[in-house]
């Protein structure tokens, strides 16, 4: 038998024969391809075989919550306190008869000092926010002539319930302020005013 000449493998003639023997030919290693419809024809096109699906769909996953899985010390709820800080500038000598009450093992803080006075004796602190708000006296130089009083800074620093207490003594002093004869430029209640006269109170007498 005469030998046929094998063709290029990239010839565009080539053949299933020119494949070596017992090699899958051509034919089979490509699919086929299923002629689409002529433009306009009512001819469906045939389906497409689904494939089946190998990676199975995760599973819904609930969304985890507080409860479902504890956080922070194994889920035990944590009291969280609130802390306000309020600061004031109060005069020197205020502050240095304050001061020993602070000071100390077992004394309270600035602000446990200021909210257990207007807890406890909420009238006089309301008093002595009135004489605070007055006028000085007319013989009182006033202006660049009056005399300096030197101030120092504490901050007091309230829980939830202390600033609830030290903010209703604050309005009541507002009120009690509006139903006074102050002058309406002097009848404005601050935080300030309050924390020298609850001070003011809780030292009265040192």
């Amino acid at each position: 038998m005469a030998r046929r000449v094998r063709s290029n493998v990239f010839d565009p003639s080539r053949t299933d024969r020119d494949e070596a023997q017992g090699a899958p030919a051509l034919g089979e290693l490509l699919p086929r391809v299923t002629a689409l419809p002529a433009p306009g024809s009512t001819a469906a096109a045939t389906p497409a075989t689904p494939v089946e699906r190998l990676v199975p769909m995760p599973e819904a996953v609930e969304p985890l919550t507080h409860a479902s899985r504890p956080r922070g010390v194994g889920g035990r709820p944590v009291a969280i306190s609130k802390i306000t800080a309020t600061p004031a500038r109060v005069p020197v000598e205020l502050y240095d008869r304050a001061e020993e009450l602070v000071k100390g093992r077992g004394k309270p803080s600035w602000g446990q000092l200021v909210a257990w006075t207007c807890q406890t004796r909420q009238q006089e602190v309301v008093d002595e926010v009135l004489r605070q708000l007055r006028p000085a006296d007319g013989l009182v130089p006033r202006g660049p002539n009056r005399r300096g009083r030197g101030a120092t800074q504490v901050t007091a620093r309230f829980t939830l319930d202390e600033q609830d207490t030290f903010a209703q003594t604050r309005g009541a002093a507002a009120a009690a302020v509006t139903d006074s004869d102050l002058p309406a430029d002097d009848a404005h209640v601050t935080a300030t005013i309050v924390v020298i006269a609850a001070l003011e109170v809780a030292t009265e007498g040192r």
